[in-house]
């Protein structure tokens, strides 16, 4: 942002506005992942369905505590691989 400011010394938006997209591009998959985390802790009996699945599965729940620190990419808890292995019975 600061050499978007710089290069266009205000002036010209375009820098802000493709700045603003390579933003939104670089936190899409984290901002999805915690609207479906929010929408898990909206509904009790689908958060302790899913917390249930994350206590006995140990891969699943090491992968979502990397992705919830910003340890590994967000797109990682979209995988269908892994949510099938979070919300499998």
């Amino acid at each position: 942002m600061i050499r978007a400011l710089r290069v266009t010394d205000g002036r010209d938006e375009g820098a802000l506005h493709a700045y603003d997209r390579a933003m939104r591009r670089r936190f899409q998959s984290k901002d999805v992942v915690s609207l479906l985390v929010q929408a898990f802790l909206a509904r009790p009996v689908l958060f302790e369905y899913a917390a249930r699945r994350l206590a006995r599965r140990d891969g699943v729940r090491a992968t979502m505590g990397l992705v919830m620190g910003d340890l590994v990419p967000a797109s990682r808890a979209l995988d269908p691989r892994f949510l099938a292995g979070l919300l499998a019975p």
